[in-house]
């Protein structure tokens, strides 16, 4: 009698659980859309009827789907809240079952902002909706015919656990200085993966900075990685309130900043920058402004890769930030420090050469400017009084071909195995194990050896 209630209780628990998930998975397709589709939902689970993206699929879609998107020039007129996008899914996916939406073919899917005014919106995004990705699309943060910029391209605000890749996002030079311009923007969001991505053209011609690839406010545990940036006046602008953050493997070039970090009224921090490659940016590789009297705490820089541009590293007035095993290859200022405070907390194990000038107190009185490694090592000027850059070097660092974008190490370089804790410096640090660093098109072939860089143009 015992095994047999036991068999029954095991029944009933067996057909509660089958109740409970089976709905929640039930009606989970693939389905197809087109700029041009008109079949009802139900129907475009078949690739010949896709429906409607605007009034079908984004009313439809739901927790385990997978929209795909044939090919074509999806351009939709309307003109929304400024925290909105053309294209925005009305339901969350869940944790295992995100909804999907992907371009049939790499890059196939074009996704054309146009609004009714000068408004800034975003193409495609995720409004107070979580799990959800969005792969593969060519995404154009302007009117594709007139070339009017209207803001934008990827939105995300009030989204958690959104991942964004194999993307490429173009942008416009504009004339409106100083208005928020960006291809992502993420506002208050949590746990959000941009991978894989090429972004480029956001330009402000006064080379404002709120002009940028990427902007981030009050958003956390974001990670963005394997992106290739390049002709924007920002790269990375990780804007206020940030914390938990991570920016790796990315090849940035040819922007006037880098990576710029501002607090903004709001403290931020705990991230961590490595494994990345700056290229001729014109004005600083990795900079926190002057100015900025709120805290981006425990700020970890390493064994990233800045050759060319003016300045390799600055730091503003408040926080603390640690530098190691970089190599830092400029025309001009390996590092400054804006007022009192800006200078690094730990600096050391690191390669400079070309630039030797190590500038602190810029805009204050009693301004010091060191024009040699050896001189800057007896300074005393990190924080608290110490040494910096005791065990740091002034030599040729010999890349393998640094005009072909190829950062590795020669067999001779004196950066290999002398880095903190007995690794390679640069953006390599276990030397030629296969890391790659930048944007790789999707579907193509392996890199040889995996190890050369993509270039953009």
């Amino acid at each position: 009698m015992r095994h047999f209630i036991r068999r029954m209780i095991f029944c009933v628990f067996l057909f509660w659980s089958i109740g409970i998930v089976i709905p929640m998975h039930a009606y989970s397709a693939v389905h197809y859309v087109s700029p041009t589709g008109t079949a009802t939902w139900a129907e475009s689970t078949d690739r010949n009827s896709p429906c409607d993206i605007f009034d079908t699929a984004m009313q439809n879609a739901q927790a385990g789907d997978t929209v795909i998107f044939l090919d074509g020039i999806y351009e939709h007129l309307g003109n929304p809240d400024w925290e909105q996008s053309m294209i925005q899914p009305s339901n969350s996916g869940t944790e295992g079952n995100p909804i999907i939406f992907r371009s049939e073919n790499p890059l196939g899917a074009e996704l054309v902002v146009r609004a009714a005014t000068t408004k800034a919106w975003k193409a495609i995004g995720s409004y107070n909706r979580d799990w959800i990705v969005i792969d593969g699309f060519k995404v154009y943060g302007r009117n594709r015919i007139t070339e009017i910029v209207v803001g934008g391209s990827v939105m995300l605000y009030n989204a958690d656990n959104i991942t964004i890749k194999n993307c490429e996002i173009i942008g416009i030079t504009h004339s409106a200085s100083g208005t928020n311009v960006e291809g992502i923007r993420i506002n208050d969001s949590k746990n959000v993966a941009i991978e894989n991505c090429k972004i480029h053209g956001f330009v402000d011609s006064s080379n404002h900075h709120n002009t940028s690839a990427y902007k981030l406010y009050d958003s956390s545990n974001v990670i963005v990685e394997n992106c290739t940036i390049y002709d924007c006046t920002a790269a990375l602008y990780d804007k206020q309130g940030g914390y938990n953050n991570t920016y790796r493997y990315n090849l940035i070039y040819n922007c006037n900043h880098g990576f710029y970090i501002q607090s903004a009224g709001v403290n931020n921090g705990n991230h961590e920058i490595y494994q990345n490659i700056f290229v001729n940016n014109s004005s600083t590789a990795i900079r926190h402004p002057s100015g900025d009297s709120h805290a981006s705490d425990n700020m970890q820089v390493y064994n990233n890769v800045v050759y060319g541009g003016y300045r390799g590293f600055a730091r503003g007035d408040a926080g603390d930030w640690s530098y190691w095993n970089n190599i830092v290859v400029t025309r001009g200022y390996s590092f400054t420090g804006f007022k009192e405070y800006g200078r690094p907390d730990y600096s050391d194990y690191q390669c400079f050469y070309d630039g030797q000038n190590f500038e602190v107190n810029l805009y204050v009185a009693g301004e010091a400017t060191y024009t040699s490694l050896a001189d800057w090592k007896s300074s005393g000027k990190l924080i608290g009084g110490g040494n910096p850059d005791l065990h740091s070097i002034y030599q040729n660092p010999l890349f393998v071909d640094p005009e072909n974008y190829d950062f590795r190490l020669q067999s001779g370089s004196p950066c290999k195995g002398t880095g903190k804790d007995g690794k390679d410096m640069g953006a390599y640090p276990n030397g030629d194990d296969g890391t790659v660093i930048g944007y790789t098109p999707p579907g193509s072939p392996s890199r040889p050896d995996k190890r050369t860089l993509w270039l953009s143009h």
